[in-house]
């Protein structure tokens, strides 16, 4: 199952830094806000060399990035088995575009 369609869905923006906190991918923005990204199940994460990629974007820590999709205080329940335990941020944000 999918956890989002590539694309497709909300349209607000995410932009800050790439961190891998307690082995989370994460992204912290300019507020220091560290924000959850949720990527579609097409996402694939490579542990060698510590890059998260799918649809021709590749991100590793300290990247900047800039993300379309949309802010959620708690992890949607559709999504919430692919998110590793102990895996917490101030937001989560489903990913739709890059």
């Amino acid at each position: 199952m999918r956890t989002s369609r590539w694309g497709e869905g909300d349209t607000a923006l995410l932009e800050g830094i790439v961190a891998l906190e307690n082995g989370c991918f994460t992204v912290v923005d300019d507020a220091g806000q560290v924000i959850v990204p949720v990527f579609p199940t097409d996402f694939t994460w490579d542990d060698e060399a510590g890059e998260l990629s799918g649809f021709g974007h590749t991100f590793s820590a300290g990247d900047s990035v800039s993300l379309g999709g949309g802010y959620h205080q708690t992890v949607p329940s559709s999504s919430a088995e692919h998110i590793p335990s102990g895996c917490e941020g101030d937001q989560y944000f489903m990913v739709y575009s890059a």
